[in-house]
């Protein structure tokens, strides 16, 4: 929703290139991928890389660039992860009547890489649950979507068992619907 209206901007558009792909990449050969001038993705570039986005490498006479691990660019592609999977997650929730939708792991965290699955946990009285929207995410994200499914009680066992599953989940999440786990 909001990256839509951002992707007018040509600045978001190569910073998305990273947080999306984790790639390392030089000006020309990310201004072919991107349709945009050398002259742009050079000015972005080095703008991302003076505000501690970008980190850059010399290889023979190329400059290449990528992401850096740091708190800033961590908290962006959770941002950018959360624009992208908020909306079904908020159909589902509201369709399937459950009690609290978290996103946990790599991407709660924003250490995630393309290979990482999106790992989500379901809070609902129900055990079976139409989870046709998260096949559309699948697809429209590219990545794997793993839901694990509690009743209340059952999370609540995990809780008071202090599981290393519950402990993890409780320890870093993202409450996209419902109620605090």
């Amino acid at each position: 929703m909001l990256i839509d209206e951002w992707r007018k901007f040509k600045g978001w558009k190569v910073l998305e290139f990273f947080l999306d792909t984790g790639k390392e990449i030089h000006v020309k050969k990310l201004a072919r991928v991107l349709n945009i001038s050398s002259q742009t993705a050079s000015y972005y570039l080095k703008f991302y890389k003076k505000a501690g986005v970008l980190k850059e490498r010399k290889e023979a006479n190329l400059l290449l660039y990528s992401l850096l691990d740091n708190a800033l660019t961590r908290q962006l592609k959770v941002l950018y992860i959360l624009d992208q999977i908020y909306p079904i997650v908020l159909r589902f929730a509201k369709k399937a009547s459950v009690t609290s939708v978290v996103l946990y792991g790599s991407h709660a965290s924003g250490t995630y890489s393309k290979e990482s699955d999106i790992d989500l946990l379901v809070i609902s009285q129900k055990k079976t649950l139409d989870l046709n929207d998260f096949k559309m995410l699948e697809k429209k994200v590219g990545k794997e979507v793993k839901v694990q499914i509690f009743s209340l009680g059952e999370w609540r066992s995990l809780k008071r068992k202090s599981d290393y599953f519950a402990q993890s989940v409780l320890s870093k999440h993202i409450l996209l619907y419902g109620a605090e786990i």
